[in-house]
């Protein structure tokens, strides 16, 4: 995915290519393109902490037939100091990424069982220095996930 190691833009591109092979050593078959845009920057929102990107891959299928849109996340925090970055679900790390660059790339379920998914940045020494929701507060009911 070129969005991953691509330089952040004013504008948020999200860039995403594959490709179907019928075998070993077979040319693809089939390209598949996806392109995001968003008019929202971090610069625009100044009380942002984490300028996150977000997409959702694929599901994982947890316990009790209970489903997770598993989805890769990227971003850069807006505060200095950052050592690691996770990706929490009620209060559990899921995932985790040492900040390379300034940059973190983090594949992480998100929406199980009613939870969603956070993402926090700490220091070397552990204290949380950043925490965003992928989900704004002033989401509408209709675009929350579903419980």
């Amino acid at each position: 995915m070129s969005a991953v190691s691509a330089e952040f833009s004013h504008a948020h591109p999200n860039v995403a290519a594959s490709s179907d092979r019928s075998g070993d050593g077979e040319e693809p078959t089939d390209f598949h393109s996806v392109a995001d845009y968003t008019a929202e920057t971090a610069e625009a929102n100044p009380d942002w902490q984490i300028d996150l990107c977000d997409e959702v891959v694929g599901t994982w299928r947890g316990e009790q037939g209970k489903a997770a849109a598993m989805t890769l996340v990227w971003g850069r925090p807006l505060v200095d100091g950052g050592a690691v970055v996770t990706g929490e679900l009620a209060d559990l790390a899921v995932d985790q990424c040492p900040l390379l660059e300034g940059r973190f790339t983090l594949l992480a379920p998100d929406d199980y069982r009613g939870d969603t998914l956070d993402v926090k940045v700490f220091d070397r020494r552990g204290a949380e220095l950043a925490h965003e929701s992928l989900y704004t507060e002033d989401d509408d009911e209709d675009d929350a996930p579903d419980a």
